[in-house]
């Protein structure tokens, strides 16, 4: 058994904070906002065709209270748990990346983390966002 965050895809034209609300609505039915990147980590296959970039993100839940409802096709379960539980899952534990992944998580949410700013490119007509530390 092993506990997992909600994850998924972008989809085309999709933005990290949109991508990730969607994500968390779709696998937990929940309504949340993302405040800040907390960590991302860069991955490429084996053969080094192709890229993978994974963004953990905090998110906000709204006080009202909502029911977890979790995505059958894609989830066997679902519970809340402290952030150490989590952490201390054995696959986590043996995994060097992981434990130093969870280690930025934990000076990301004292300290800072990165949050997205959509800015007007002014060169041209559009927008593109950026992901800064909130200190900027």
């Amino acid at each position: 058994n092993l506990w997992k965050l909600p994850t998924g895809l972008l989809d085309p034209g999709e933005d990290i904070p949109t991508a990730a609300e969607r994500e968390l609505k779709e696998e937990t039915g929940l309504d949340g906002k993302l405040t800040k990147i907390l960590c991302a980590r860069h991955a490429t296959s084996l053969d080094g065709r192709v890229s993978d970039l994974f963004f953990i993100c905090q998110m906000i839940i709204p006080e009202h209270p909502q029911t977890i409802v979790k995505c059958e096709e894609e989830i066997a379960d679902i519970q809340w748990m402290a952030f150490e539980e989590y952490c201390s899952q054995d696959m986590w534990t043996k995994s060097p990346l992981y434990d130093e992944m969870h280690q930025a998580m934990i000076v990301a949410i004292e300290q800072g983390g990165m949050q997205a700013k959509q800015m007007e490119l002014g060169f041209r007509p559009g927008s593109q966002t950026i992901y800064i530390s909130p200190e900027l």
